[in-house]
């Protein structure tokens, strides 16, 4: 490797100009065969060597025992691990076809079979290099930190598993990966309790109670994804609670008893007893209406509750999913609700949530609802 430029810390930041330089001082090579991608025979100064891209690992273009192995460590499926070996070399041909080449040695070799290999990178003439191209085109994996240069390597290996290039395409569509469940919990937070008297003679008081109650809503979700896990997925979690308002009881009030009536002959015959007028339709439908004003009288009050269910505002919020299975807990305002009984009649006021709608995407797919129907 004589006359080969050698750099131990290849930053891509701080040795893009150190490149330019590099490009006339080292010598051009031609690569006579591309073993894997990232494992190639060249020739250089006249002579044939092998060399390895430093800190690289690319799949074989041969089904064996390396892509098993680089099957289970990335969990990806081994018919792609085989598939992008083959896809690889033929990426390195078309990349480095009719181009000037030059040859980086990083400084550090090794001894496989007797042969030496080389750790190094090859460098076109605008200033990129093939690790950099098989990287971003997912042909390759980053997995070593043995040069600084990793730091560069895996932000651009970030991007392709990002977008999901080459090695990091997931065999399952976007919106079929996650699985989502969601449930919904009111809680009381806390509760006050209080007794009064109402005015009254001795027996006749009557005690009047209330509970005032702290309450809240919360959506509980579980999120889960199918492997492989190549990079964190973005989404954004849309909901709003749904509430009931109580307003109390209404109750029904009876103003005053009901008065009976009925129309009476006033003449009286000396010998007979006293003579009724029989009494007429009016007088007969007037009888009949305050006989049902009579029970409703002596009937105990009655009413219904009034209330009605809102929705509140939507609410949109960003999250990061990195893990195979995340809970999320979603948590409402804090409202009050009160129970009373005064006067011997019980009811409620305030309010209290009892749904939810729900809405989850990552990126601009829908992969989870519940819609509450009122």
């Amino acid at each position: 490797m004589s006359g080969c430029e050698k750099l131990l810390q290849p930053d891509a930041e701080k040795n893009k100009s150190s490149r330019s330089r590099l490009i006339e001082n080292t010598p051009k090579i031609q690569i006579i065969k591309v073993l894997k991608a990232d494992l190639l025979k060249i020739l250089i100064n006249g002579n044939t060597q092998n060399i390895h891209l430093a800190g690289i690992k690319a799949p074989s273009p041969k089904p064996g025992r390396f892509n098993n192995d680089l099957s289970k460590s990335l969990g990806q499926d081994i018919n792609l691990i085989n598939k992008a070996g083959k896809q690889s070399v033929s990426l390195v041909r078309e990349l480095t076809k009719n181009r000037e080449l030059r040859f980086v040695n990083f400084g550090t070799n090794t001894v496989k079979n007797g042969k030496v290999i080389f750790d190094g990178d090859i460098i076109f003439q605008n200033d990129t290099t093939l690790i950099e191209k098989l990287l971003g085109y997912g042909a390759a994996i980053a997995p070593y930190d043995k040069y600084s240069a990793v730091t560069a390597y895996k932000q651009i290996e970030d991007d392709a598993r990002k977008n999901e290039r080459g090695l990091w395409k997931h065999p399952v569509k976007i919106d079929r990966r996650f699985y989502a469940k969601s449930s919904f919990k009111s809680e009381t937070l806390g509760m006050n309790r209080s007794q009064v008297r109402q005015q009254g003679n001795g027996g006749n008081q009557r005690l009047e109670s209330h509970k005032e109650f702290e309450k809240q809503g919360k959506i509980i979700i579980n999120l889960s994804v199918r492997k492989p896990l190549f990079h964190p997925y973005k989404g954004t979690i849309t909901y709003a609670f749904v509430k009931r308002q109580d307003y109390g009881k209404k109750v029904q009030e009876i103003s005053s008893a009901p008065i009976r009536g009925e129309s009476r002959n006033s003449r009286r015959s000396s010998t007979s007893r006293s003579n009724y007028k029989s009494l007429s339709s009016a007088d007969k439908d007037s009888n009949r209406r305050n006989k049902q004003n009579d029970s409703d009288y002596n009937r105990s009050v009655s009413g219904q509750n009034v209330f009605k269910i809102a929705t509140s505002k939507s609410i949109t919020e960003e999250f990061e999913f990195n893990s195979l299975s995340t809970n999320i807990v979603i948590l409402s305002d804090i409202v009050n609700y009160t129970k009373s009984i005064k006067a011997g009649t019980s009811y409620s006021h305030g309010e209290y949530y009892v749904n939810y709608d729900l809405e989850i995407r990552i990126g601009t797919n829908l992969v989870y609802s519940h819609y509450h129907n009122q």
